[in-house]
């Protein structure tokens, strides 16, 4: 009845109303429990809030009060109201046009709002591989129609603010706790959304302005990193290709010189070197062969691609002193997987031997992969005049002698270094005499 006069009523009579009924007081925090009342208070708060913000009246002190429906503002117990809000900010969500207007701080206090109940949505299952039925009000799974709602509108896309990636975040971690992992991958692919609108921001931007687009940037890469190393198999395999297909992208040419080493060496080769140890030292491998292997796979193209295609678009080697930093971090990697040798002789009876050499030939194919990458690499690598060949004449110490020296520790493929050599020495002679058949035939038709 009042909603013609709610800007005079806000700030006269109901500002302090909800300031006294709704927040956090240390004296009683520990003993307040949600009562109905308590309920209707802060479900009338959201209410207004969304009903003033349709019709374009919405304050940023009316907004700021939103920080009263959680802590620090807020108390505890709320977390018991989470179902409510997230209905509550859907109906907001899904009416785009009347959130263009927002301010900044509009839009912190709805994303720290949806990030309150991201993080509560419910207690975790016990089992966390188990996919459990997901209910169509189940508070993860509104908040992510509202982020998708946002992040997919034309109105909106490029308004909601880039920490929007915290909210994100939030809503994965909850996820994989819940077992939920068909909303942690498609949580995950909200990120796309991100990566691709700070791609033009990238592209767009002048020289000065790369520490802001990679300060927004690096946060999307480290949502996408920590879901590659979470304990649900589904979603380290999605992320794990996501981040691959991220750090190759197209827009990777605005990332700084200095920079492009520090996210190879992060988010592609240290995080790979951590997934290949803990995937071949699991307990039951022997059961689950295909998904290891399988993440495997991604572990090792993460690496290899993402090496290969910035050494190609960004020069690494102009700067060897990083570059065979790198490229010995990759090595290393790379060893995890192929370096070990298991004696076979007099095992019989001993069962941890056998044990591992059960494991190494249940992971042949992964490291056959892994070694076909490697040699890839390394004729790519001499392909550049980066190194030499293993049967050059080679100066001890620089990076082709100790690249050979690391190789003939790898016996998995050492064996195989000859061969290597010889490959490339007919691809270059094939090369050779491809460039001079096409010379007498021009010359030829010259003549002619």
């Amino acid at each position: 009845k009042n909603r013609d006069r709610l800007g005079s009523l806000w700030g006269k009579v109901l500002y302090q109303h909800y300031m006294n009924r709704l927040g956090h007081n240390d004296a009683d925090s520990s003993v307040l429990k949600i009562t109905s009342g308590i309920e209707k208070c802060a479900m009338g708060l959201l209410r207004i809030i969304i009903r003033a913000t349709r019709r374009g009246e919405s304050g940023n002190e009316m907004f700021n009060t939103l920080s009263l429906l959680h802590p620090p503002r807020g108390r505890e117990c709320y977390r018991l109201l989470v179902k409510q809000y997230s209905e509550g900010i859907w109906r907001m969500c899904a009416d785009a046009e009347s959130m263009v207007k927002l301010s900044e701080s509009n839009w912190d206090s709805i994303l720290s709002l949806m990030k309150f109940c991201a993080v509560n949505a419910s207690e975790p299952n016990v089992s966390i591989e188990r996919s459990s039925k997901i209910s169509t009000d189940d508070t993860g799974l509104v908040i992510f129609r509202s982020l998708h709602a946002l992040l997919h509108s034309v109105e909106l896309k490029d308004l909601v603010p880039l920490s929007v990636v915290d909210t994100i975040n939030a809503l994965i971690v909850s996820s994989i706790d819940r077992a939920h992992s068909q909303v942690a991958v498609a949580a995950l692919d909200l990120l796309l959304v991100l990566h691709s609108r700070l791609g033009v921001l990238g592209s767009s931007v002048s020289h000065e302005n790369d520490c802001y687009w990679l300060e927004s940037w690096i946060p999307v890469l480290d949502c996408m990193a920590f879901s590659a190393n979470c304990r649900c198999a589904t979603t380290r395999q999605h992320a794990l290709s996501m981040l691959a297909d991220a750090i190759i992208d197209s827009h990777g040419k605005a990332i700084p010189r200095d920079e492009i080493f520090m996210i190879l060496n992060k988010y592609c080769i240290n995080l790979a070197a951590t997934r290949i140890r803990d995937l071949v030292q699991r307990d039951d491998l022997e059961s689950n062969v295909n998904e290891v292997t399988n993440e495997l796979d991604l572990c090792i193209s993460l690496a290899f691609k993402t090496f290969l295609h910035h050494l190609h678009i960004q020069n690494l080697s102009s700067d060897m002193e990083s570059f065979s930093s790198l490229w010995f971090s990759l090595l290393q990697t790379i060893h995890l997987l192929i370096g070990e040798e298991i004696e076979t002789e007099n095992t019989e009876q001993d069962p941890k031997v056998l044990q591992k050499i059960r494991r190494s030939r249940l992971l042949a194919s992964a490291k056959e992969s892994a070694t076909e990458r490697l040699q890839n690499a390394v004729m790519v690598l001499i392909g550049y005049n980066i190194i030499e060949r293993s049967d050059a004449q080679l100066q001890s110490g620089d990076i082709s002698d100790e690249t050979w020296s690391f190789l003939r520790t790898m016996k998995f493929c050492s064996s195989r270094i000859d061969e290597w050599v010889l490959l490339e020495s007919e691809a270059n002679t094939d090369t050779n005499n491809l460039t001079e058949s096409t010379s007498m035939n021009s010359m030829h038709s010259i003549a002619q």
